[in-house]
C-alpha cells in the first residue's frame, strides 16, 4: 500500500492527527505507520474526540511507532467541540 511519496529522510518530526474511533486511531493511520520510513523518527500525535482524551490510542500507536524504529512524544487531545478554541493550547504544544 502506498499512502504517501515522502522522502522521510527531510523530516526529524512527523505531527499525525486523527479523530479517536471507538478508544483508538483509525485502521488509516495504522497503515500509515506500516508503510511509513520512521526510523529515528519522533511522532507527535494530535487528536479530536468527545472526551478530550486519547483512549488507549498512544499505547497502541507508541507499540506500533516503536515497531519501526521511531519514538513517540506526548500527543495533544482536544474534545471535538473545544476545536475552535483550542489555538493557544496548540501553539503550547507545538512549542
Amino acid at each position: 500500500m502506498k499512502v504517501l511519496n515522502l522522502n522521510y529522510s527531510e523530516y526529524d518530526v512527523i505531527y499525525l492527527g486523527f479523530p479517536i474511533w471507538y478508544r483508538t486511531y483509525p485502521r488509516l493511520v495504522a497503515s500509515f505507520v506500516d508503510v511509513a520510513d520512521l526510523k529515528d523518527k519522533v511522532v507527535r500525535p494530535f487528536c479530536t474526540n468527545e472526551e478530550g482524551a486519547f483512549g488507549i490510542a498512544d499505547f497502541e500507536l507508541s507499540a506500533a511507532v516503536k515497531m519501526k524504529g521511531g519514538r513517540l512524544e506526548k500527543g495533544l487531545a482536544v474534545k471535538s467541540f473545544n476545536v475552535a478554541s483550542c489555538d493557544e493550547e496548540l501553539r503550547n504544544w507545538i512549542g
